[in-house]
């Protein structure tokens, strides 16, 4: 079964017609919703209003953009549901969390939509324990109690092997074979015409074109009136970003082996940089932008362009239960960037990065009380964060 199958994509076309919103075109032909406007829906006082909300897979208190108006919008639901293994900040919000099983403990397929043209057999290891539910069998049981119990299954097992059935296998039999591999050709220029209207390598594209989009990229100065890179007196660095090889967006923060290894937040700045604005290696410091403020620990790197700084993405304190939602913003970095303009124009994405910063020592009545060794335990109370 292809993936478009799967999700009934001919089936429902009026999709596009029932999508929140549309002012970014081209995500409402590929089919999703930019997230900040479910949250400005959920915000809006009208009757129709986006009231409850189920989540699954995602901890958006930490990383979405704009995480001062992503908690606003929650706490403007009248239900929230999340399906969790571990009690993030988000988790921390529902009124309803539903313990999820984990990868381990549930059979799933390896790999299944993307492009390679193979699949692996994940069969699960061991049984989850009483009441936890893999999100396929949550989301298969909401909608066979939702009254469209014909687009699903009786049981994700007949899901699994309808997937595979193609194949002339069930899930079983996968499991057995541990992957399935299909043939690998090229057939982009079979007929001598890429998918493209002009069947060749499109610079001008001519789709954005129809939609009513700049066909080429096009440097604008200003929007809406402001230049929204320009550096000022303020705001003289430019802020970035990078993921912790450690975690996988704000999740394993709770993990000691993992914690062992990234203890702390970090935000990386040139030695030379450092120097002039009084930041030493290893001292916590505070990073600004017009949004908002966050303490992250000063990591010397002379790689960098001496105009920027790059700080540490997802991170929250699993161990600081005396903190409001786990610490849910001191070291947020998403607490630093904000949703609406300038964003993209046709799919809605926000601005993430190249971000007007400065940085500066954190006061040395505070700096003293977040001292702590490399490596530390998580259980180290950071008095920084109080």
């Amino acid at each position: 079964m292809k993936p478009g199958e799967l999700v009934l994509t001919k089936r429902f076309r009026d999709k596009r017609q029932k999508m929140i919103r549309s002012e970014f075109r081209a995500a409402t032909m590929i089919g999703f919703v930019p997230s900040q406007l479910i949250l400005e829906e959920a915000l809006t006082g009208e009757s129709d209003r986006i009231r409850t909300m189920y989540l699954q897979g995602t901890n958006p208190l930490v990383s979405h953009p704009d995480a001062g108006r992503t908690y606003k919008a929650i706490t403007h639901l009248d239900f929230l549901a999340v399906s969790e293994v571990f009690l993030t900040p988000t988790a921390q919000m529902a009124d309803l969390v539903l313990p999820a099983a984990t990868n381990f403990e549930f059979d799933d397929i390896g790999h299944y939509g993307f492009g390679h043209g193979y699949v692996l057999a994940r069969p699960k290891i061991v049984d989850p324990p009483a009441e936890c539910w893999p999100d396929s069998k949550i989301l298969n049981e909401l909608g066979r109690r939702l009254g469209v119990a014909k687009f699903f299954w009786e049981n994700v097992s007949a899901c699994l092997d309808e997937i595979v059935k193609p194949a002339g296998i069930t899930y079983d039999d996968f499991v057995k074979c541990g992957m399935l591999k299909g043939n690998w050709e090229s057939t982009a220029f079979r007929s001598g015409r890429l998918d493209t209207p002009s069947g060749k390598v499109e610079i001008y594209c001519r789709r954005l074109e129809n939609w009513e989009y700049d066909p080429l990229p096009t440097y604008r100065e200003k929007i809406d009136g402001r230049d929204p890179f320009a550096l000022c007196e303020a705001f003289p660095l430019i802020l970035t970003s990078a993921k912790d090889p450690f975690s996988f967006h704000s999740a394993n923060r709770n993990l000691p082996s993992l914690r062992r290894l990234s203890p702390d937040p970090v935000v990386c700045v040139h030695p030379d940089t450092a120097h002039l604005l009084g930041l030493t290696d290893g001292q916590w410091a505070l990073i600004e932008t017009e949004q908002g403020a966050i303490r992250q620990r000063v990591r010397h790197e002379s790689d960098l362009d001496r105009r920027v700084v790059v700080a540490s993405a997802g991170w929250w304190f699993p161990e600081r239960n005396d903190l409001e939602l786990s610490g849910w913003k001191a070291s947020n970095l998403n607490i630093l960037t904000r949703v609406g303009a300038p964003c993209d124009s046709a799919i809605g994405t926000p601005l993430l990065r190249a971000i007007p910063c400065r940085i500066r020592p954190i006061p040395k009545t505070d700096q003293g009380k977040s001292e702590t060794k490399p490596g530390s335990e998580m259980g180290d109370k950071m008095g920084l964060f109080s």
